[in-house]
Order: structure tokens, then sequence, then C-alpha cells
């Protein structure tokens, strides 16, 4: 099955991955699509997105619209889910 991965303009410059399509295997869970991505960037200059080899749980997880919290990526996707990522943003 496959999920869609769209992320800001900033992490797109930092991981290297602009995105799009990625292959998981049927009933995986949104865990499994975010190792699947941060497999991606070991070895890479985006180290700073992981922490202890999986994304770091500052990064936003927003799938099809819905905000998902670290305790919540244990989550079935059924595939065609598009699942965005967004820095945390401070300031005021």
């Amino acid at each position: 099955m496959k999920v869609r991965f769209a992320l800001t303009r900033r992490l797109s410059q930092m991981s290297g991955f602009e995105g799009g399509e990625v292959e998981l295997r049927e009933g995986a869970t949104l865990a499994a699509a975010l190792d699947e991505l941060a497999g991606r960037f070991v070895g890479t200059e985006s180290t700073s997105l992981l922490r202890d080899g999986q994304l770091h749980p500052a990064v936003l997880v927003v799938v099809n619209g819905e905000t998902c919290l670290p305790g919540d990526r244990s989550v079935p996707l059924a595939g065609g889910e598009t699942i965005d990522l967004f820095l945390p943003v401070a300031g005021g």
C-alpha cells in the first residue's frame, strides 16, 4: 500500500526528501510509516530530525488533516493517507 508524505519546505531542505509516495506493507501503522521515513534520514544532514533513530517527537504529524500526537502513532493505515510533517513554531 502507498501513503503520501508532505513536508514543509524547511523540513524538505533539512532532510533532502521532498515528500511523495512511499510503499508500505499492508496493515502498516503510522509508527511504521514514520520509521520508514526516519530510515531515509539516517546518515544524512537531517539527523537533527531524529531521536534514538526515530522521528523526533517535536515534529508535528498530521494524517489526513488530523493531528497525531506521539502516543497516537499505533493507528493502522489503510493506504492513500497523506501524512503532513511540520516543524514546531515558536514566537509571540
